[in-house]
């Protein structure tokens, strides 16, 4: 994509590049973007990707929508091209929560009580984000979650102590000696956002993990 409403676009770095999606820094119209392509499968049928990649497009700028309007900060989208499976978004210039874990910040107890807060705002309006590792988590003055692509629209406990278990299984494998101390402010935060709904949530974690669905030997009770 090389123009937005008649503005010429100027491709600064590719951010990222996987099996699903293109991930780029545009300066469009004297602004710093981020494009997100999803990328086509050969493998597939041509009409069917399409229809695939137009469906998850949409699918990820209405999950992003929905966060915004439950008070999550995410990205501002600015454009969105079905057909082309691009989204245009804002491009938010803030560290990851692993980066501020690594950086041993003295803030990051009271930082990981406000990743749960985040994260219970989006329960609380039955928005399941799928991915929450700490690289999808920007640390500014709020919390702004990103990468919408696996979210889903469910007040299942299940799928909620799921979405908690990619969190604590991503917590403890990136920094093994401080993860229950941060994901116990995690949970502080969660707990005040949704109080004793939060009580079921963490109830199902614990099973999840007992159940081996995600972990291996070796879990600590949350």
């Amino acid at each position: 994509m090389s123009q937005l409403n008649g503005g010429k676009a100027e491709i600064l770095k590719r951010i990222y590049l996987g099996a699903e999606a293109e991930i780029l820094l545009h300066h469009m119209l004297d602004v710093e973007v981020i494009v997100k392509r999803r990328v086509s499968k050969s493998y597939r049928n041509p009409h069917l990707d399409r229809k695939i990649n137009e469906r998850r497009t949409l699918h990820e700028a209405t999950m992003m929508k929905r966060a915004r309007e439950a008070g999550v900060c995410t990205p501002f989208i600015y454009h969105i091209n079905p057909k082309r499976a691009v989204i245009i978004m804002e491009y938010i210039n803030l560290p990851t929560y692993i980066d501020i874990i690594n950086s041993s910040s003295e803030d990051i107890f009271q930082i990981s009580q406000d990743v749960g807060k985040a994260v219970g705002k989006l329960h609380n309006n039955q928005i399941i984000h799928g991915d929450l590792t700490p690289s999808n988590i920007l640390v500014g003055k709020e919390i702004c979650l990103i990468d919408f692509s696996l979210s889903s629209y469910s007040s299942d406990i299940e799928k909620m102590g799921e979405d908690l278990c990619v969190f604590y299984n991503a917590l403890r494998s990136s920094i093994p000696q401080k993860y229950a101390s941060l994901f116990e402010n995690f949970k502080q935060g969660y707990l005040e956002e949704r109080e004793e709904a939060a009580d079921k949530v963490f109830h199902r974690l614990s099973e999840i993990l007992k159940r081996g669905r995600y972990v291996r030997r070796g879990f600590t009770e949350v």
